[in-house]
């Protein structure tokens, strides 16, 4: 089984993934602002100390209180402001029992597909900034790959999507070291805002870098051209029981 799984920078990912038909369940990196150094910090930890209320504070994102854990740090300097500002619940007020017992939930579902041995592919979007170096980020990523093996015994995937601005044609250009698929995105709008956050004037080439035989092969294997049977196959598993339901 395949399970694709948003690894941030922030709420992007989780909506692509929704927008494919490819998001199965929720997980602790879906719906926040955070980098790649904080994460492997947290997988290292095992989230001991994410949701301790002695490291969680109030500060603002645009205008919203959002709730933020400052514990983790960051060595290089790659990324969006945006996501260096400590652990960002953007959409959850883990001071209070509800929302904490929900992302518990994440936490420990997180740990179980870890386990599983399925196929796993992460979903990293390197937010747009100026002082964006994607060697690094690569590196990065590598090193978060490896500590997953180091921890839970098998190899993980990661999709890095990033971009180019203003350029006079919209496109894809991609490619592979390893298990870690780049893709970069020739776009004209950043993805930011209430409008653009997350990549709707792109939706169009986020279905294509799905739809092109070189993901679909990172992704499935060499039996890669069997996959859209596969998911026509669970499509219309799922109209079935629910016409019985």
């Amino acid at each position: 089984m395949t399970e694709f799984i948003s690894l941030g920078e922030n709420c992007l990912p989780d909506d692509v993934l929704s927008f494919l038909g490819l998001k199965n369940e929720s997980y602790p990196f879906g719906g926040g602002r955070f980098n790649v150094e904080y994460i492997i910090q947290l997988i290292e930890s095992d989230f001991e100390a994410l949701l301790n209320p002695e490291n969680l504070s109030w500060g603002q994102t645009e205008a919203k209180a959002v709730v933020r854990n400052k514990l983790y740090t960051y060595k290089h300097d790659i990324y969006s402001e945006t996501v260096t500002l400590g652990f960002e619940f953007t959409h959850h007020n883990v001071f209070e029992e509800a929302p904490r017992r929900s992302f518990v939930r994440k936490i420990e579902r997180f740990r179980k597909v870890l386990q599983s041995g399925n196929n796993i592919v992460f979903f990293y979007n390197y937010r747009y900034s100026e002082k964006n170096d994607i060697k690094t980020l690569e590196n990065l990523i590598a090193q978060f790959l490896d500590v997953l093996k180091k921890k839970y015994g098998h190899q993980y995937k990661c999709l890095i999507v990033y971009q180019t601005l203003n350029q006079p044609t919209r496109n894809i250009s991609t490619r592979q070291n390893a298990s870690i698929f780049i893709a970069e995105f020739i776009t004209k709008h950043e993805w930011e805002g209430d409008e653009y956050w997350n990549g709707s004037p792109d939706r169009d080439l986020f279905k294509k870098l799905y739809d092109s035989s070189s993901f679909q092969k990172f992704v499935y294997g060499p039996a890669y051209f069997i996959q859209p049977l596969i998911t026509k196959s669970k499509s219309l598993i799922k109209k079935l029981i629910g016409r019985s339901s």
